[in-house]
């Protein structure tokens, strides 16, 4: 458990949530104020950036090869195939846009 402690990439604070994502994978979402853990995930995975979505129920994962959506509960809700190598995200809330920043060589898909 030592060496997840300095691994942190991510934290993301909205009102009185609070999602952290970790460089080896650790993901976990809960409300700091009353130390409710929402969710805990460890993915085994490359993490670069945690966000919230539309609110606290949902958020998205830049992971080592696509972004992720979860639940509040930590199930996967979808895979976004079309943000390949994702370094960053940003959810746009007056337009519900989920924008993210890539680092990929591969052409870009943009069949909807």
């Amino acid at each position: 458990m030592r060496q997840y402690i300095h691994a942190f990439e991510q934290c993301l604070i909205i009102r009185r949530h609070l999602a952290i994502a970790g460089r080896l994978g650790h993901v976990a979402a809960f409300d700091w104020q009353t130390g409710t853990l929402h969710t805990e995930l460890q993915l085994q995975e490359t993490c670069r950036d945690i966000t919230f979505l539309q609110d606290q129920s949902f958020f998205a994962v830049a992971q080592k090869k696509y972004v992720y959506i979860y639940d509040r509960d930590g199930v996967e809700i979808h895979c976004l195939k079309s943000h390949m190598e994702p370094t960053r995200l940003e959810f746009l809330p007056y337009h519900w846009l989920l924008a993210s920043v890539v680092c990929s060589s591969a052409p870009l898909n943009t069949k909807f």
